[in-house]
């Protein structure tokens, strides 16, 4: 199946950023369980499924009361019961070479303030519940889009009824179509993965050897963690999307000073995730200027940069990450909530490193500040970066729709 996909690996790293990650013959990680863990794991599945109701009536217990209370102790507790019985957090330092400095265990930190921005990298829903508990009170800068320009289900509906002949009549084939069997080639793995090429029509060429036209982003909404789960796994929100009240700030740098100088009653940081949409945590997606499109001079105190990585998934332990989704999410993430409650070992790995890091320590004089952040990110979770779009995952999205049909 990978194969089939090819279209969407970078060319200058190999590698495929949407796939969700599957059970590798040589998976090794902590919650591994050796060569035979496909047979221990169908082995404890009843006692998986029998822990899960004991977790799920738990999780959702501690949930709603957080929902009304906002305690970090609970939404730890529901961190918890997802598996992460351990939290450790690396603090590293913002020199050449990222030296850590210290290792928290409990993973709990107070020190990020109002006027601070968070910036990770994305991979799952779970990565704002993790950022929540570090970082309580926590906003969410979520990038808004043009009206239809995310719009995955629009395209599956009108494929169906160009395949279908009317109600139970024969489906026919469509024109430049593609087959199950269809084979995407690779592009020259040569080329650099940081190269673009723009046509006249505005069309980006990535690494991947296929033109998608790049989707503006109109504007920046804050959300709290509920609201902002939302729309993870699939493209940005359309204004509609949002809902009636909603505000939609012109630009990050308008977001941040209505925080900043006390517009919000809210003294926590804002996050914002620079890759616009989740990949597959291998590698990170490329991050245009305009993700990380505030001029700190007046607007930012400070910088924390997060990284989340996710332990490899095995018979016993499904990837906890989440990177394909719908315009049904909540949905989606219910049904990846039931594979780890019930099918999965109570033990879950994940690996955090931060970084602290004020303007006086970038180039902030110069653009050259965001790719030193950029450059932060890949060096402290060890995550290659490839040439390929946020953008772009709206195609991949059409063609797991497409598939599905």
């Amino acid at each position: 199946m990978a194969e089939k996909f090819s279209k969407f690996r970078d060319a200058g790293t190999g590698i495929q950023v949407f796939l969700t990650p599957v059970v590798a013959g040589t998976a090794s990680s902590s919650c591994s369980v050796g060569s035979f863990g496909w047979l221990i794991g169908l082995t404890f599945t009843p006692v998986f499924m029998l822990f899960g109701i004991i977790r799920s009536v738990l999780g959702g217990l501690f949930w709603s009361v957080y929902l009304v209370t906002s305690s970090t102790a609970l939404l730890r507790m529901v961190l918890f019961i997802i598996g992460f019985v351990a939290l450790p957090v690396e603090y590293v330092s913002s020199g050449v070479s990222g030296r850590k400095i210290k290792t928290i265990v409990g993973g709990k930190t107070v020190d990020a303030k109002k006027g601070d921005l968070v910036i990770s990298n994305h991979s799952s829903w779970i990565d704002l519940l993790i950022l929540s508990y570090l970082f309580p009170g926590i906003k969410f800068a979520v990038p808004v889009i043009p009206e239809g320009a995310g719009d995955v289900e629009v395209a599956k509906l009108q494929s169906k009824a160009q395949g279908e002949g009317g109600l139970g009549g024969k489906r026919t084939p469509k024109k430049n179509g593609m087959s199950a069997n269809t084979r995407m080639v690779t592009p020259n793995s040569n080329s650099n993965s940081s190269t673009l090429q723009i046509n006249n029509n505005n069309n980006v060429k990535s690494t991947t050897g296929s033109e998608s036209s790049e989707i503006p982003i109109v504007g920046y909404t804050l959300l709290t963690l509920t609201k902002a789960l939302r729309f993870v796994g699939g493209m940005p929100p359309s204004k509609t999307q949002l809902g009636q009240g909603t505000r939609v700030y012109t630009n990050l740098d308008e977001a941040m000073k209505n925080e900043s100088l006390g517009e919000s009653s809210s003294s926590s940081p804002l996050a914002l995730f620079p890759e616009v949409v989740t990949s597959n945590g291998r590698a990170l997606l490329n991050i245009a200027p305009t993700s990380l499109g505030l001029n700190p001079h007046w607007s930012l105190n400070r910088i924390h940069i997060v990284t989340i990585k996710y332990g490899s998934p095995t018979p016993t332990c499904p990837t906890s990450v989440f990177s394909v989704s719908n315009l049904t999410s909540w949905k989606n993430i219910f049904s990846h909530l039931i594979r780890i409650l019930f099918f999965s070992s109570p033990v879950r790995v994940v690996s955090i490193r931060r970084m602290m890091i004020t303007k006086f320590d970038l180039s902030i004089e110069h653009e050259g500040w965001k790719e030193q952040v950029v450059e932060f990110m890949s060096s402290m979770a060890r995550l290659k970066r490839t040439g390929i779009h946020w953008w772009e995952k709206k195609d991949f999205l059409k063609m797991i729709a497409s598939r599905r049909q």
